[in-house]
C-alpha cells in the first residue's frame, strides 16, 4: 500500500515508449494513445518498454503490478539510448520482448530510479521470477522514501491486457 501511494504521488509517464516487435506490425513500432486512454494489448502479445533514465540516478528497479500481484522485471540501463530496457536484452544490440500470458486487465509497469544501489535483499526477487511479497514491497518503499527527492525518480506506464476475441 505504501509503494502504491508513492507511485500515485511521484510517477511520471513522460518519455516512456511501449514497443512491439517490428515483424508483428511493420508500420507502427511505438504505441501512440490519446490522453487518458490506455494502450491495449492482447494476452500473449509481445511488447517491451523503454523508460527514460536520469543521468544522476544510475540504478533502476523495474516492477509490474496487476491487481494485488507485484513482481520485479529484468531490466537493463542502456547508456547508448539513455533508457532502461524492459526486458533486458540477452546480448548487446538485441531486442527482447515480454508478454502477459495469464491475467487480463490493467497492468502497471513501474521504473524506480535511484542515485544509490537498491538493497541487496531485493536481488532474490529480481534474479528469480518470484512474486514480491509484503516484505519485499515494504523494503522497496522504505528504501525509496529514505532517498532525498533529488536522488530518486519514478516512471509509470499502464496498459490494458485483454483476452483475444475469437471469430466464429
Amino acid at each position: 500500500a505504501v509503494l502504491s501511494r508513492i507511485i500515485a504521488r511521484e510517477a511520471s509517464g513522460e518519455g516512456i515508449r511501449l514497443m512491439r516487435p517490428s515483424s508483428e506490425n511493420p508500420l507502427v513500432n511505438a504505441f501512440e494513445e490519446s490522453p487518458g486512454d490506455l494502450p491495449r494489448l492482447k494476452l500473449g502479445q509481445a511488447f517491451r518498454i523503454e523508460f527514460p533514465t536520469r543521468y544522476d540516478c544510475p540504478f533502476a528497479l523495474a516492477l509490474q503490478n496487476a491487481g494485488r500481484r507485484w513482481g520485479c522485471l529484468q531490466s537493463q540501463r542502456s547508456l547508448d539510448t539513455r533508457t532502461v530496457l524492459v526486458p533486458s536484452p540477452r546480448e548487446p544490440g538485441t531486442e527482447e520482448f515480454i508478454s502477459e500470458e495469464e491475467q487480463p486487465g490493467r497492468h502497471r509497469f513501474i521504473c524506480l530510479h535511484s542515485a544509490d544501489p537498491f538493497p541487496a535483499a531485493l536481488h532474490e526477487y529480481a534474479d528469480e521470477p518470484i512474486e514480491l511479497d509484503k516484505r519485499g514491497l515494504e523494503l522497496i518503499a522504505s528504501f525509496y522514501e529514505r532517498l532525498p527527492k533529488a536522488r530518486r525518480a519514478c516512471h509509470l506506464k499502464e496498459i490494458w491486457v485483454e483476452k483475444p476475441r475469437f471469430r466464429t
